[in-house]
């Protein structure tokens, strides 16, 4: 029987194999899980860049709506204020011919007074 236990088995080295294998896969699937997690992140990362893209979208779309709206206003306002000059002008124009015509008629009437 002293020579039965002196014979050491390797039952160290056996176990450690399959926990070496198991190892690697631990590793693999934390590798794995790693990189779905980065895959996770970055889609999330895309989503907020693409719903920030759309808020920022619709912010210039209202922005450039308002302009638009602007210049429309401006240009109407502007097209008012020329109306409203050529308007004044004819009246300008008729009050001149109007005077120019009473001043042409009271010469006449003190030429013909006068001669």
């Amino acid at each position: 029987m002293q020579a039965h236990a002196l014979v050491k088995t390797p039952k160290k080295s056996i176990a450690k194999e399959p926990t070496a294998s198991l190892d690697l896969q631990k590793i693999q699937t934390l590798e794995e899980s790693d990189e779905a997690l980065e895959i996770k992140k970055k889609e999330r990362e895309k989503q907020s860049i693409e719903l920030e893209n759309a808020l920022n979208r619709a912010r210039l779309e209202r922005e450039l709506a308002d302009l638009q709206a602007n210049i429309s206003r401006l240009m109407g306002e502007r097209e008012v204020m020329a109306l409203e000059w050529s308007i004044e002008q004819e009246k300008k124009d008729k009050a001149h011919k109007t005077a120019m015509s009473i001043l042409n008629q009271q010469r006449e009437k003190l030429e013909t007074e006068v001669s």
